[in-house]
């Protein structure tokens, strides 16, 4: 039983083998036919064009033993780069493994390889660039945070500065104010005085020019009188009061007689004297009083100039005060616009700083990790590359892996 078994086992394979060969050789004669060799030439077929004449079975094995090795590279090239696809969790990666898998044109699979190698190195070169470009935004955002900040606050001391200026100056407008209203008192007091002074000596000049007046009439009515009696005036320049002799009881003899009287001249001379003197007196007082009057005038306007000197120099600081508190006020307000602009600037770089915050964090966390994995998937690649290179380039357009599996 098991002879026979093994006997119909055997008719079975070289049933098959007979067929196998017959099928080769119907293949090749359909492969060899110049119409079907033109159409393979054009065509972009992943099966190998065969053009020679003859194909024997030990060609057949050298080609099949070659497939196989070339099976084996892709084969181990596909899981190389599935595996490290799989690891790095890279899309791109396991796109090409795939494209390995399905064989094509050996060109094609091998540039596929060489563009990824390219894009993962730009991707390295836009990392390096975005990395570059935050470091950058982010050192000058935090120099631009700090330069309006110390300006913010050279605005506020400035501020604050100017607001002591102009209290400082408010109060020397109210003294100056005060002072000026004391001089115009005092320039007020100094007019009156004056004004005082001036009636006084009006009416003392009045009085006394009043009091000459009536004086020297009363002389001439005296010097008249002395006039119209010569002899009175003779009595008047030779008599002479009476003596008393040695004793006292006894009165003074006298010369003269009720019919010859003609005036008690002695004490007449005195008199007209002592008016001339008066008059005298008062005049020289009328011209003393005119000196000092004058003297006086001269005074009040020196210490009118003086007070008003005074009063004009407090009077300019005063209005020079008062600009430069306008002056102070408008600068204050400028102040107060550029402390408004460098506050609203502020708080744009603080937003920008979130948004480079936002935007550059991947740096810190992924920029290393990506730039490892991104050597890894080169080395892959390059792995991957160098299996592939060592498969031949007929071979490899041949293969299909799917279709290998198959068979």
């Amino acid at each position: 039983a098991g002879c026979k078994r093994k006997a119909q086992e055997w008719s079975i394979r070289s049933r098959l083998r007979t067929q196998e060969l017959l099928g080769l050789g119907q293949a090749l004669k359909i492969l060899k036919d110049p119409d079907n060799v033109a159409i393979f030439t054009k065509s972009a077929s992943t099966f190998l064009q065969l053009s020679s004449t003859s194909a024997s079975s030990a060609s057949l094995a050298v080609q099949r033993q070659r497939k196989g090795r070339a099976l084996a590279g892709v084969r181990s090239a596909y899981q190389y780069l599935s595996s490290l696809a799989r690891k790095l969790h890279s899309f791109s990666l396991a796109r090409v493994a795939v494209q390995t898998k399905l064989g094509g044109h050996f060109d094609q699979v091998m540039s596929t390889i060489d563009q990824r190698i390219a894009d993962i190195r730009k991707e390295e070169g836009e990392d390096i660039e975005h990395r570059d470009r935050c470091e950058s935004s982010a050192f000058k955002n935090k120099n631009d945070i700090q330069d309006l900040e110390h300006a913010g606050q050279q605005v506020d001391e400035h501020m604050e500065s100017i607001g002591d200026q102009i209290k400082d100056l408010n109060q020397k407008v109210r003294d100056l104010g005060g002072e000026i209203s004391a001089t115009d008192g005092e320039l007020a007091e100094l007019l009156k005085l004056r004004n005082e002074g001036h009636e006084a000596f009006k009416q003392a000049l009045k009085d006394d020019t009043m009091a000459v007046g009536i004086i020297k009439s009363a002389m001439s009515v005296m010097a008249k009188f002395y006039k119209d009696n010569p002899a009175a005036m003779l009595l008047l320049q030779g008599a002479s009061d009476p003596k008393y002799t040695i004793d006292k009881d006894k009165a003074p003899e006298t010369s003269f007689d009720s019919k010859s009287y003609a005036g008690r001249q002695s004490q007449s001379k005195g008199a007209l004297g002592a008016l001339e003197m008066v008059v005298a007196d008062i005049e020289n007082e009328i011209e003393v009083s005119r000196k000092d009057e004058k003297e006086a005038e001269e005074q009040y306007e020196e210490d009118r100039a003086a007070l008003t000197e005074v009063r004009d120099a407090n009077k300019k600081s005063e209005v020079e005060a008062k600009k430069r508190i306008a002056d102070l006020k408008e600068r204050k307000e400028d102040k107060a616009a550029e402390e408004t602009q460098i506050g609203q600037d502020l708080v744009a770089q603080k937003q920008l700083r979130d948004t480079i915050k936002a935007d550059c964090a991947w740096v810190k966390t992924h920029f290393e990790s990506r730039k490892v994995a991104r050597k890894a998937e080169i080395d892959g690649l390059q792995e991957a590359r160098g299996v592939l290179a060592n498969i031949d380039q007929g071979d490899f357009d041949e293969l299909s892996l799917s279709a290998a599996d198959d068979s």
